[in-house]
């Protein structure tokens, strides 16, 4: 199951990379973009 997620979350990642110029990003924009995928994707047990 986890794996199917991470996946998705990758495949995500990627188009989000390839379409919104990723590589124009700064790392902390990049890194702060795959944390909002995650966070969406997984539930938090707090």
């Amino acid at each position: 199951m986890k794996a199917a997620i991470y996946d998705e979350c990758y495949r995500d990642i990627v188009a989000i990379w390839r379409d919104e110029g990723g590589k124009s990003l700064d790392d902390i924009a990049l890194m702060a973009t795959i944390n909002s995928v995650l966070a969406h994707r997984f539930e938090v047990n707090g």
